[in-house]
């Protein structure tokens, strides 16, 4: 056993043992791939999808009103709300699957009665309430983003890199586009193979540089639910998403990547 071996080898290794175990790096600096699991895509999803909500876009709340299209990233979105359960929302108008953004340009904006009479068109079924006596609010039901031309496993494009399994909204300021991101979990990578622990750090950078990074994804996907604040209800969205690969991020660390590869 790891206790009967530590008893034959000098203290003061056994005391280097016993930290390693537990010991988290510094996060390294420059440009260096990062791979996201699809929680914590989900989470950054999340924070994107958002700015498609069709009141925010109509009272210049979105980062849209300002974003300089087209964008050129490598996935698409697709609203699918036929798979939770029910065809209508909570207003009685009918739901459907739709392509909301196409990789380069929105193609439908989430909308409820109210939002959908002031831009002159029908309700996209997105009204959402917690409870039959709260007003209405608008929210997606199940957003489910595809990468273009998708991989086995991301992981094992890495030769070199940090992993992300898990990260917190920390912030998220919609009107321009800023999150400020805590990375709670995240490891080095070495030759496809998750390694030592990274300590957490927090950073904020846009929307359109982080989605805009991602550029490859796994063929397999999982589904989260995450829970956002709006009018002071607590909004469901289901988040089916690939992992998935950022090339050009520039990380904020304070050691040479050199120091680990």
């Amino acid at each position: 056993t790891l206790e009967k071996d530590l008893q034959n080898i000098p203290e003061q290794i056994q005391t280097i043992i016993q930290l390693g175990a537990t010991e988290k790096w510094p996060l390294p600096e420059g440009n260096i791939p990062v791979g996201w699991s699809s929680k914590a895509l989900a989470k950054i999803t999340s924070c994107f999808v958002r700015g498609f909500e069709g009141d925010l876009v109509l009272k210049n709340f979105s980062y849209l009103a300002h974003a300089t299209l087209p964008f050129k990233f490598n996935f698409s979105i697709e609203e699918q709300p036929l798979k939770t359960n029910h065809l209508i929302d909570h207003e009685g108008s009918p739901k459907k699957n739709r392509v909301i953004f196409d990789g380069q340009k929105p193609r439908a904006l989430a909308t409820d009665c109210e939002t959908a009479q002031a831009f002159a068109v029908e309700s996209t079924g997105h009204s959402r309430r917690e409870a039959f006596d709260r007003p209405s609010s608008i929210g997606f039901w199940h957003a489910v983003l595809k990468g273009h031309e998708p991989v086995a496993s991301v992981l094992e494009l890495m030769t070199e890199g940090i992993w992300v399994e898990e990260i917190e909204i920390e912030e998220l300021d919609l009107i321009s586009g800023y999150v400020t991101l805590n990375f709670s979990q995240a490891n080095l990578v070495h030759q496809g193979q998750i390694g030592e622990s990274i300590k957490p750090f927090n950073w904020t950078l846009s929307l359109e540089q982080i989605m805009g990074s991602l550029h490859h994804f796994s063929k397999e996907s999982q589904t989260t639910g995450l829970f956002h604040i709006k009018q002071k209800q607590r909004i469901l969205t289901e988040y089916t998403m690939p992992s998935a690969l950022s090339l050009n991020l520039k990380l904020p660390g304070s050691v040479p990547k050199t120091h680990y590869w």
